[in-house]
Order: structure tokens, then sequence, then C-alpha cells
């Protein structure tokens, strides 16, 4: 729930970066935070698979932030506290997906794979995404080679996200 969420975080932001949360622009996916939770609407990702094309190796790294922030309906410094937090993620599912490669435990693959898709997808990272939900398939189809392949890929663009920071 966005709008619990945003409240939580605010609660941990020092203090000289709180804002009023009833200030946050929301869109019409994320009441403002004095809406009951039950109003809010079912979240998609801000951005699709589609958007992104994974076998380009060469393009920039895809953050959509300005997409992200609209469709959580939070602002700046919530979407890089969640930013942040989904990279920290990215790293651990990361781990744990390779780990459940070796043990060739690809229903935990697939679990690792599909929280990573969720996760990026939030905070506008397609290409991301878009090799999550792939390597959510290809554990679902018992296919290790690709598996390994989308593991480097993902390590790779989470890198890159890191490095490349939040865009102005």
């Amino acid at each position: 729930r966005m709008a619990e969420l945003s409240k939580l975080l605010q609660r941990f932001r020092p203090e000289e970066e709180h804002t009023d949360t009833r200030a946050i622009s929301w869109t019409d996916n994320a009441p403002p935070t004095n809406a009951e939770p039950t109003t809010m609407k079912a979240a998609s990702p801000p951005l699709t698979a589609e958007d992104a094309s994974p076998e380009d190796n060469a393009s920039p790294v895809r953050l959509d932030r300005t997409k992200a922030m609209q469709h959580l309906g939070i602002d700046a410094p919530t979407y890089a506290l969640i930013f942040h937090s989904a990279l920290d993620e990215a790293d651990h599912r990361l781990q744990l997906g390779r780990e459940a490669l070796r043990l060739q435990d690809m229903p935990a693959l697939r679990r690792h794979a599909h929280t990573m898709k969720s996760s990026s997808g939030s905070i506008g990272a397609a290409r991301l995404q878009s090799w999550a939900k792939q390597l959510e398939q290809a554990a679902l189809d018992g296919d290790p080679e690709a598996a390994q392949r989308l593991l480097d890929q993902l390590e790779s663009e989470a890198t890159a996200l890191r490095e490349q920071g939040l865009p102005d």
C-alpha cells in the first residue's frame, strides 16, 4: 500500500528532509495518504518488458524515474529510498538466484526472478524488469543455460543502475 509505505518512509527520513506527505502529487493509482487503503487500485508496473530490449547491451541504462514516481504517487526523496532498496533487494535476489540455479531449484529461481521483476518495474527499470521476466520464464522452462546468461545480465544491469545513480 503506497500510502502506508510513504508514511513509513517519512518517519525514517532525516529531519531536514521531511516533507508533508499530503503535498505529494498522487496519481489515480495511489490516493493521498489520508485515503482509506481499501480504496487503492491494484498497481501494475509502470514500465513493461516490451519497453526494454535486453539484447541491446550497448544501449544506455533504462530508468524512467519520473514515470515510476507518478505511478507510485511519491516524491523524489521517497523514490530515492525505494530505488536504493530495490537495488539492494536485486543484489540479494541475484545471490539467492545463483544459489538456486546451482542447486537446480528452478521453483526457487522463478520466485526470486518474479520478485526482481516486480521491484524493478516499480522503480521504472525496464531492462532489469524485462530480463527478470525472461529469467522467470527460463526457470519455468527448466533452462539452466538461459538462466545463467540472464542472471549475468541482471547483475550487470543492477550494477550499472547503481553506478549511474539517480538522474536529476
